[in-house]
Parts: structure tokens; sequence; C-alpha cells
């Protein structure tokens, strides 16, 4: 019995060459530089680029934070507060007290950038005085504007105050006109009141004793005792 022919069809297959292999560094935070760490691919591993695309291949000091990087600017902020003195040294790798501008509310003209409370004034930390911070009635310059206590009157003191020095009285702060408790005023290098001009009102005693003063002037403007 005669069989069936068999017909083959031929025809010609042309592969398209894919990329060619390439090395690849890691740039895990995105900010343009690498550790060094490389991977040889045809595709682009995630976390990685080409040397095109990056500004440097072996220096980045931490490739886990996209602030670190090599001739970063780092500003100081000891207080934390948002705000730099203006201070600042270039690194990579960030130093401590210091944060880069991109984490900063203002990279210069904090006036009290140190830790802790403010010299002469232990109910004030630092870190309440920056640039735009709200100004109180406590005779620092809390918004770094070189003025103390503008737009700040008509204030009531609540508690008892007690005077020893005249550095004591020339720090008084004039908004307070009132003091809600007792107001007490002693030792011999007390020479004058006038740093209490504003004050109208004392609900409790006052008591002025073993002093220099030769008048009472800067009560004059006192009303009310009790």
């Amino acid at each position: 019995m005669q069989g069936t022919p068999s017909i083959f069809a031929t025809t010609t297959v042309t592969l398209a060459a894919g990329p060619p292999a390439a090395t690849w560094y890691k740039d895990t935070d995105n900010d343009g530089y690498s550790s060094g760490a490389t991977q040889v691919s045809c595709t682009q591993p995630t976390g990685y680029k080409l040397p095109a695309n990056l500004f440097g291949l072996n220096n980045d000091c931490n490739d886990n934070d996209a602030t670190q990087f090599p001739g970063q600017s780092w500003y100081k902020d000891q207080d934390s507060d948002g705000y730099s003195s203006g201070a600042k040294v270039i690194q990579c790798t960030k130093p401590a007290g210091y944060s880069a501008a991109v984490n900063l509310l203002g990279t210069s003209g904090d006036c009290q950038d140190g830790t802790g409370s403010v010299t002469g004034f232990p109910n004030a930390t630092t870190a309440s005085i920056h640039p735009n911070a709200p100004e109180l009635c406590n005779g620092i310059d809390d918004d770094c504007d070189a003025l103390k206590d503008e737009g700040v009157s008509g204030m009531t003191f609540t508690g008892n105050v007690t005077f020893t020095s005249q550095a004591q009285l020339n720090s008084w702060p004039p908004c307070y006109t009132k003091i809600t408790g007792n107001l007490s005023i002693s030792g011999n290098v007390v020479t004058s009141l006038s740093p209490l001009g504003s004050l109208t009102q004392v609900t409790g005693n006052v008591s002025i004793q073993s002093t220099n003063l030769t008048s009472l002037a800067g009560l004059n403007s006192l009303a009310t005792i009790n």
C-alpha cells in the first residue's frame, strides 16, 4: 500500500539580541551616591543605578539615609527646635547636634542654640527661643529679633516675688503690671526701684528693708496693695 507523502515546512527565525549585561551600583536611599556594592545584570535591580546616573560610585557613608552623602552641609541645631544659629560643617556623616537644611525650618537666626535653660533664666529653655517663636513676658528675646517682650503688656505675675540684688530688679520684665502674691525687696546692693515703674498692683504684702534706696521712686504707679 502506497503511503501518504510527508510535507515538511521550513522557516527562518531571527532572535533579537537582548541588552548586554551591565554593572549596576547600589543606591538604596536614592541620593545619587553609591556605597560601592554592585550587581552585574541585564536588567536594573531594585535599588541600583548605572554609573551615568550617579554622582559617586563608592563614597556614600550611609546608603540608608538620603541626607548623608559627600559634600553635605550640616547646620548646628543643638536644641532641636528646627532652627540653626548658622554654624555649619560640610561632611558626609551627620554630626551630633546638627541637621540637614531639608530637616530645618531655618538655617540661621537662632539666638539661643545651646542646650538646657537660658543663662539667667532657669525657667526658660533654649528650645523655646528661636525665630518666629511667640514673644512672652519674661525679659527674654523669645523670637530672636533683638527686642524683648515687644507687643506684650498688662500681664499678671502669679506668685511671690523676691529681689535681693539690683541685677534681679533690672531683669524684671516691664510687661508685668500686677503681682498676685507678695513683693519683698532687700539687700544693701539694691539702689533703685525704677525697673518696677510699670507695676500698678500687688495683691499681697510689700516689704522693703535693709537697702541702699534713697527714695521709693519706681513704685509711683503702684496704686493698689492688697
